[in-house]
């Protein structure tokens, strides 16, 4: 160690001995994200009206504690731990003007679907609002953002994230992520509903943001509140501080899909048997999928008799 150093460690900053031992190992990072609200000054969906100040309070009063752990050579909780703090402020005043008559124009020269839902929705490209977006971060601080969008459009719609081709492609969406420092979500579009149907993590339903025509008119401009801070929260804890768990899975070339029938005999049932599923058909199309990565699927039955099967008859029995 340095004669500098030393004189620097060696500095008195007044704290007890518990307060330094706290200090080395409990090391807080101090991170900052701007909210932008757009469309939320009465000039959006169902005139919103919600001050900037009102979301700032309950972001304030955020339960906000993320960890940070690693994975290797062992699970472990890092000593590491961001400390957020939130500033909510109005977006540029034209902004939500734009992006209404950017969608609205989608609505009115895109294509529409009723393939994701019971009525027409009408898929507008992402590119539409995020240039707007993007031109409004480009005069910020740099600072990480995250955009809630609220804007009013006169027919049903949501985003399409295609690159050419039929927009129908791609799932429709209600978000962007930027490959800058800035995200945005409209809660104004319609949620389809994506992710692991039968549970899990990962789920998306029409609920999982909140709608503004969801809420009693006389009390949305306050009920709505605890529902945008629990959403900026949720940007945050996969966008500002992910966890390491969270990570890029492992990649490999060989696939091997296994469906498993429960039988009554031990003999292969015909192809047309209730359920059973076509197996060139699945194979040829996670191949479509896995073949801009290189990889290469197999698909393979296997037929397990009821009676050998004691979790089978458990859960047939209970």
């Amino acid at each position: 160690m340095t004669d500098s150093q030393r004189i620097s460690w060696s500095g008195d900053l007044g704290y007890s001995v518990n307060e330094t031992l706290k200090a080395l190992t409990e090391v807080k990072l101090k991170i900052r994200v701007d909210v932008k609200l757009v469309g939320f000054a009465g000039d959006g969906n169902e005139a919103l009206l919600t001050p900037e100040h009102n979301l700032q309070m309950y972001l304030r009063g955020l339960h906000s504690e993320l960890d940070t752990v690693a994975l290797n050579p062992a699970v472990a909780h890092m000593a590491v731990n961001p400390d957020i703090s939130f500033r909510v402020q109005p977006a540029y005043y034209e902004l939500a003007t734009k992006v209404s008559a950017a969608i609205n124009q989608g609505v009115n020269t895109g294509q529409s679907t009723n393939l994701f839902g019971p009525f027409q929705l009408h898929l507008i490209p992402y590119q539409n609002v995020d240039k707007l977006i993007q031109e409004d971060f480009d005069h910020s601080d740099g600072t990480y953002t995250i955009y809630l969008l609220n804007p009013a459009a006169h027919a049903p719609y949501a985003y399409s994230y295609h690159d050419g081709g039929n927009a129908t492609d791609s799932c429709p969406g209600s978000l962007w992520v930027s490959h800058k420092r800035y995200a945005w979500l409209d809660l104004s579009a319609n949620l389809t509903f994506y992710g692991p149907g039968p549970g899990g993590r990962g789920q998306v339903f029409t609920h999982s943001v909140p709608v503004v025509k969801h809420y009693k008119k006389d009390v949305v401009s306050k009920a709505i509140l605890p529902d945008l801070a629990a959403l900026v929260w949720s940007a945050c804890e996969h966008l500002i501080w992910p966890p390491l768990y969270h990570g890029k899975l492992s990649y490999n070339r060989q696939l091997e899909v296994h469906l498993i029938y429960m039988v009554e005999a031990l003999m292969r049932p015909s192809p047309a048997m209730a359920g059973r599923v076509d197996v060139a058909a699945l194979q040829e199309q996670l191949q479509t999928v896995a073949k801009p990565l290189k990889q290469q699927v197999s698909v393979t039955e296997h037929f397990l008799l009821f009676s050998e099967c004691d979790h089978c008859v458990a859960a047939y029995s209970g």
